[in-house]
């Protein structure tokens, strides 16, 4: 938890990006990457460009005041909720994050406004 709690804020986005592979079989799972960055489309670009044959489209994305503190938070609150994906991509050792629908997106701006609230009552 030591390092959720760093006192430094750091403005910018969450993130939320679908992934899919054109090379597999089609399944019944939306692939999701939820992140940080200061410039959105922009990340989104070096995600295309890098993790080749995989295929990123922006799904939403929230200006905030605590990016890198609301991220690792995010990824706690969903390590519960969902299953990881094995990345395909040669170029991150990253396991990107899988969501079961569409449906599981939809709490995503409610825990984005959660933990911002959070952090801005309790900033240490």
């Amino acid at each position: 938890m030591a390092q959720i709690f760093s006192k430094k804020a750091t403005p910018g986005f969450i993130y939320v990006f679908e992934i899919t592979d054109p090379d597999a079989p089609i399944d019944d799972f939306v692939h999701l990457k939820v992140g940080f960055a200061k410039d959105v489309m922009e990340r989104l670009q070096n995600w295309r460009t890098q993790c080749q044959p995989l295929q990123f489209t922006w799904v939403g994305d929230w200006e905030v005041s605590h990016c890198r503190r609301i991220e690792k938070l995010l990824h706690s609150e969903l390590d519960g909720l969902i299953e990881y994906l094995e990345s395909t991509c040669t170029s991150h050792h990253d396991n990107y994050k899988e969501m079961d629908g569409w449906e599981s997106i939809l709490p995503m701006r409610g825990m984005v406004e959660k933990w911002e609230k959070f952090i801005e009552k309790y900033p240490n």
